[in-house]
């Protein structure tokens, strides 16, 4: 997984507006859909990354941006000004490759010198997006998935691809079943008959249906298995200490959801435990991936 960037090279350009705007870009390479309807605004002064698995279309966007890739649909703008068809050598857009590259015409001090003269890291993986970046574009299968600040893609993913790429550990998805909505609540029930009522995007009275609850490690704690508070119980297979923390990978009913704890937390494998929910940090996943 990697998130890459790109630079704009000009000194002047409008002041009001976007620094860069994609507007329903499309590319295709004949059968197949790289970049799919995306729409993308950067702001001036934005530090924007690009996340992504490999093959998501990161690179592909930027080389449309730089000029270097045809646009099949859709249009670019820089400083409000219609690149799509704009050379790229008039473009005065720069790009900083994720792998070691070479330009053949340039002597070495040159190719050394060229990517430190147009600033930016070289390789951006998820821990460097989300430490640097203020605004991160999340990329899967050439589609836009979300666009948001780090913490908000974090604590608040549109839909389960987000949630399960952001994030290490990364996110539990455990199997629930709503039984009742109320405004902004959901009531679910997780197999073996716990209950928890979760905070939900948007008001509504549907009926009941089958979700996905989703909930990362640290949101999760381990507690007396007799709770009645607690919502899942089960049994303690693997135990991780890492220093700093500990991780847990529990058995129960809903699956093998990871726990993760303080780096003195007294667990052994085999040993009963519940597992008690912060409700408020819980999200609900539909049938289709979309955040509830």
């Amino acid at each position: 997984m990697s998130a890459e960037s790109a630079t704009n090279m000009s000194g002047g350009g409008a002041v009001n507006g976007p620094h860069v705007e994609l507007r329903r870009v499309t590319k295709r390479y004949g059968a197949v859909t790289a970049i799919s309807d995306l729409s993308l605004a950067v702001d001036k002064g934005s530090f924007t990354a690009l996340l992504g698995p490999s093959g998501c279309g990161k690179s592909t966007l930027l080389r449309m941006i730089a000029g270097l890739e045809t646009i099949t649909a859709g249009q670019c703008f820089i400083d409000n000004i219609d690149v799509t068809d704009t050379p790229p050598a008039k473009r005065r857009i720069a790009m900083v490759f994720q792998a070691y590259a070479l330009y053949p015409h340039m002597t070495v001090r040159q190719n050394i010198a060229f990517p430190l003269s147009i600033a930016g890291a070289s390789k951006h993986k998820q821990t460097e997006a989300m430490t640097l970046a203020d605004k991160i574009v999340v990329l899967g299968k050439g589609v836009g998935s979300q666009v948001g600040s780090p913490l908000e893609l974090y604590n608040a993913p549109a839909n389960r691809f987000v949630a399960a790429f952001i994030g290490s550990p990364g996110m539990n998805f455990l199997g629930v079943d709503i039984v009742a909505m109320n405004g902004r609540t959901a009531s679910v029930v997780a197999p073996g008959g716990r209950t928890a009522q979760i905070r939900i995007g948007m008001n509504t009275s549907a009926g009941p249906a089958s979700a996905e609850l989703g909930v990362r490690p640290e949101h999760l704690a381990i507690a007396d298995p007799n709770d009645p508070h607690v919502a899942f119980a089960g049994a303690i297979l693997i135990v991780e200490h890492l220093g700093n923390s500990t991780i847990l990978y529990v058995d129960t009913p809903a699956g093998q959801p990871m726990v993760e704890g303080d780096g003195n937390l007294d667990a052994k494998p085999g040993q009963a435990v519940g597992l008690r929910l912060n409700e408020s940090h819980a999200r609900l996943f539909g049938e289709m991936g979309a955040a509830l």
